[in-house]
């Protein structure tokens, strides 16, 4: 004894009524026309399918005249809730794709074809001058570099790397380029990022350079520790020598001759040992 509206929500019952008439009082059938419903008592609404043809018949007249609907309805809340979550997650899935700060593209493996990139890849693109065209040969030195790399990746699918540089605005900047094999659509796939390695290029160039600078250093400072003890000794050498040579030219009444030939015996000992440390 219900009126149909009651499959459809109060706020939306003119428009349902509105599809629902003009359809069910023309020649075609209503098919799969989707109406939301709220159940009393029901905190979520559920969605009504409605697939419904117009009853005629023929007046005394020989007219027609429309005299109702016959048709289905079915409960479509969980497909409808599958099809509501399916977007939501194609929805969060694309603007992760799109706001990623890495440049990512998606493209077949045989030729080369590229079936999706984002806002990263396309700045990447257009930094460079060029226009993609289907593929992304600027990737590539060529065709052969671009099979060696898909050949690697094919023996690796789970991930597959390999440095690039690229001659971005004069300067060449530095990129890894990651991939990995998936099956889209019925095509061997490569799923593949450009990440940005230029900032770590030269933080890794500064930290090389800061080394070879401690280490020079490093070098100087034994240089120096070494330099100063052979002056050392050597200042130690030559005090001996100064100090028996002055020993021997005391005049000869206070100096008996054989100490005088003991003094210069060590005058020759003391020049040996600074032979020796110079020949060190």
């Amino acid at each position: 004894g219900q009126h149909w509206t009651i499959l459809s929500e109060p706020e939306h019952v003119e428009k349902a009524h509105f599809v629902f008439n003009e359809r069910r009082r023309g020649e075609r059938a209503t098919r799969h026309v989707e109406l939301r419903a709220l159940p009393p008592g029901a905190s979520e609404p559920i969605y009504v399918e409605i697939t419904a043809m117009g009853i005629w018949r023929n007046t005394s007249a020989g007219e027609r005249s429309f005299f109702g609907t016959y048709g289905v309805a079915r409960n479509g809340t969980k497909r409808r809730t599958t099809e509501l979550a399916l977007s939501d997650s194609q929805r969060k899935f694309f603007t992760l794709f799109e706001s990623s700060p890495d440049a990512i593209f998606i493209s077949r493996l045989d030729t080369g074809e590229l079936l999706e990139t984002n806002e990263s890849f396309r700045q990447i693109a257009q930094a460079l001058g060029v226009a993609l065209r289907g593929r992304a040969d600027f990737l590539w030195l060529n065709d052969t570099h671009r099979m060696v790399f898909t050949a690697g990746l094919r023996r690796t699918p789970d991930r597959f790397r390999q440095e690039v540089a690229l001659l971005i605005h004069g300067e060449a900047q530095h990129f890894e380029l990651a991939a990995r094999h998936s099956v889209i659509e019925q095509y061997d796939c490569m799923l593949g990022t450009l990440r940005d390695l230029t900032v770590q290029k030269s933080g890794e160039r500064e930290r090389i350079a800061l080394e070879q600078q401690l280490q020079q250093a490093r070098k100087l400072e034994a240089i120096g520790q070494l330099a100063g003890g052979i002056a050392h000794d050597f200042n130690n050498i030559l005090a001996s020598m100064i100090g028996y040579t002055e020993l021997a030219l005391r005049p000869s009444e206070r100096v008996a001759e054989e100490k005088r030939q003991a003094y210069l015996e060590q005058v020759i000992a003391a020049g040996q040992r600074a032979r020796d440390l110079i020949a060190q």
